[in-house]
C-alpha cells in the first residue's frame, strides 16, 4: 500500500519537536479501506498518534486585532475564537465604526475561497451576516448546529420564523419563501432584496448532527453534502458556501473536508491519492481549530472510506454493463455472419433438411442477441446493485461503528483518554 508521507513540517511551533513529522499523509483510493483499518489497530494507536501530530503541526497565525476592539468584541460568539489576519471576510464598510468586521474566515477548497466558515449569527450580528450574503453572492448556506443543544443556546435564529412572512436585518429585505423537510434535512429558501434587486438563497440543515458525529447515520451525511454540493453547481455565479455549526469549526470543518473530498473522489480514479491530514491543516491555516476533536477525524475517515466503496461498485457496474454492450456487438456481427453465409446455396444441412445458419442452436444459448430496448432495464438493475451494496455497507456501517475493519465491530474510540482531544467543543 502507497502512504508515504512525503514532505516534512518547516514551520511549526517548535521545530526541534516536529523533525519527523510528516505534513503531507497521501494515500491512494484504492488502498484507502486497508489504510483505516491499520490506523484503527490497536485500540486506535495510529489514529490517536496521528491526531496528537495533526495538532503539534497546527500553527496558530495572528489573530485580526479589529475582533477585539470594543466595538467588535460583542460581535464574538465566543471571545477565544478569532478570525485570522490573512484570512478573515470583510465587510463595505458602513459609517459606524467596525462596520467591517465580521467573524468568518475564507476557506480554500478545490477553488480560492470556496467556503466561508463562520459562527452563528448573534442578535447583533445578523444585519452583518446578510450583508456577507449579499456583498460575496452566496446562494448557499449551511447549517450544523440545532437552535439550543444541551440547553445552551448555539445558534440564534437569524431567518423570518414564519412561512411567506419578511424581516429586515440592515438594509436587506428577507422573506422565507420556501421549507421542506426530508427525513432529517431541512430545505429554507429565502427571497432576499436590497433596493431593486433580488436574489434568491437556500439554507440546507441537517438535524441532530452532534458534536461528537454520533446520532446521525453515513448515509444521511452522504446525502446531505451530495444535496448541498447539486445546489452549489446549478448555477455558474454561485459565491462561497457560507457553512457554520455554532462556533465555525468542529462540524464546520467536518462538513468542508467532506465536501472537498466528495468532489474529488468523483472526479479522480482510484489511482489518485486523498489526504485527509494535509486537508485539515489546510483548513486550519485558514480558521483556527477546524475540526476540533478525534471522534471527528475518525468521522472524516469513516465517511471517505463509505464513498471510495460506493464508487469502487459503481465502476463494477459500468465494466458489467460494459462487458454486456460489447458482448451485444459480438453477437449481432456473428448473426450477420450467418444471414449471409444462410444465402449462399451450397450450406449444409442437418438430417431433418434445417441449415445449421438457421438453426437457433448455432449460437449458444448464452450468446443470444439481447435487444437494445433492455438495457434501460440493465441500467435500473444496475442502480438497483448499487443502491442494495451502499445500502448494506451503510447499515454496516452504522451497526459497528465504523467501516474500516470487516470482521469484527470494534471497540469505540477511547476519546477522553487522548490529552488533544480535552479541548472542549463548541
Amino acid at each position: 500500500m502507497e502512504s508515504k508521507y512525503n514532505s516534512r513540517s518547516s514551520d511549526t511551533q517548535d521545530s526541534s519537536e516536529m523533525q519527523s513529522v510528516f505534513k503531507t499523509r497521501p494515500v491512494k483510493m484504492k488502498n484507502f479501506n486497508q489504510h483505516i483499518t491499520e490506523l484503527y489497530s490497536n485500540m486506535f494507536a495510529l489514529f490517536i498518534k496521528e491526531w496528537s501530530d495533526l495538532d503539534k503541526c497546527t500553527v496558530f497565525h495572528t489573530a485580526a486585532s479589529c475582533a477585539l476592539e470594543v466595538c467588535n468584541r460583542r460581535k464574538n460568539r465566543y471571545q477565544t475564537i478569532l478570525p485570522y489576519v490573512h484570512s478573515r471576510v470583510t465587510l463595505e464598510p458602513l459609517s459606524t465604526e467596525g462596520s467591517d468586521y465580521i467573524n468568518a474566515d475564507f476557506i480554500t477548497g478545490h477553488k480560492e475561497r470556496e467556503y466561508i466558515a463562520t459562527q452563528a449569527p448573534l442578535k447583533e450580528t445578523f444585519a452583518d451576516f446578510w450583508r456577507m450574503v449579499w456583498q460575496y453572492k452566496c446562494r448557499v448556506i449551511v447549517m450544523l448546529a440545532e437552535l439550543v443543544e444541551h440547553e445552551i443556546v448555539k445558534v440564534d435564529r437569524y431567518w423570518p420564523d414564519r412561512l411567506g412572512f419578511t424581516e429586515k436585518y440592515g438594509d436587506i429585505a428577507v422573506r422565507l419563501a420556501f421549507i421542506s423537510q426530508r427525513e432529517r434535512i431541512i430545505v429554507r429558501k429565502f427571497h432576499l432584496t436590497l433596493g431593486t434587486e433580488k436574489r434568491v438563497v437556500s439554507q440546507y440543515v441537517l438535524e441532530d448532527f452532534k458534536e461528537d458525529c454520533s446520532d446521525v447515520t453515513p448515509s444521511a451525511i452522504v446525502d446531505f453534502i451530495q444535496t448541498v454540493r447539486e445546489d452549489l453547481n446549478s448555477g455558474p455565479d454561485s459565491g462561497p458556501a457560507v457553512v457554520h455549526c455554532s462556533a465555525g469549526l468542529g462540524r464546520t470543518g467536518v462538513f468542508i473536508a467532506l465536501d472537498y473530498f466528495q468532489q474529488r473522489i468523483a472526479m479522480m480514479s482510484l489511482e489518485d491519492t486523498i489526504d485527509v491530514f494535509a486537508f485539515v491543516l489546510k483548513m486550519r491555516n485558514h480558521r483556527p481549530h477546524m475540526v476540533q476533536n478525534l471522534k471527528q477525524y475518525l468521522f472524516i475517515h469513516d465517511l471517505l472510506n463509505l464513498l471510495i466503496f460506493v464508487k469502487q461498485v459503481i465502476l463494477r457496474q459500468i465494466q458489467e454493463m460494459q462487458a454486456d454492450i460489447n458482448n451485444e456487438h459480438h453477437i449481432q456481427d456473428h448473426n450477420k455472419v450467418l444471414v449471409h453465409v444462410s444465402n449462399k446455396k451450397d450450406v449444409p444441412t442437418t438430417s431433418e433438411g434445417h441449415d445449421h445458419a438457421s438453426s437457433e442452436t448455432s449460437v449458444p444459448a448464452s450468446n443470444k442477441k439481447v435487444d437494445s430496448s433492455s438495457y434501460d432495464e440493465i441500467i435500473r438493475a444496475s442502480n438497483k446493485k448499487i443502491a442494495d451494496a451502499s445500502n448494506k455497507e451503510l447499515a454496516d456501517a452504522s451497526n459497528r461503528g465504523h467501516i474500516a475493519t470487516r470482521k469484527e465491530k470494534p471497540v469505540q474510540p477511547a476519546v477522553k483518554k487522548v490529552s488533544t482531544t480535552s479541548r472542549k467543543s463548541i
